[in-house]
């Protein structure tokens, strides 16, 4: 993660349009760099996004998309 390194920041997974504050899977960035979160099980689209914890205001995203894994049958 790149961001100002708050105490109370955090970085987290989220459906994209999901309001800061509401996430799958976060982790505060005072635990290290690089953080380590587990992504959603589910396929689809969604967010790495880097909140301002004293605002609760997302300051960067990227794009993260879980695939369903192959299985050989």
């Amino acid at each position: 993660w790149t961001g100002p390194g708050h105490q109370q920041d955090w970085v987290d997974i989220a459906v994209p349009g999901t309001p800061a504050g509401q996430y799958n899977s976060y982790v505060y960035v005072r635990n290290g760099n690089p953080v380590q979160m587990r992504a959603p099980s589910a396929p689809g689209a969604y967010e790495i996004r880097y909140i301002n914890g004293s605002e609760t205001r997302i300051m960067g995203t990227r794009v993260l998309t879980v695939i369903r894994p192959v299985t050989s049958d």
